[in-house]
């Protein structure tokens, strides 16, 4: 659980995003993973690839 709330304490602070724009079950799923992919992709561009 911890985990979690580290990304999104990072999606939330660091990348600037509050809230989905868009509506639907779907459509905020999709954009939760686009979230985490950057969150991901921020990762390994500071740190490298593991």
């Amino acid at each position: 659980m911890r985990e979690v709330n580290i990304k999104v304490c990072h999606i939330t602070d660091a990348i600037g995003i509050k809230r989905f724009s868009l509506r639907g079950k779907k459509k905020v799923n999709g954009q939760w993973q686009m979230m985490t992919m950057l969150h991901n992709m921020t990762k390994i561009h500071r740190f490298g690839m593991i």
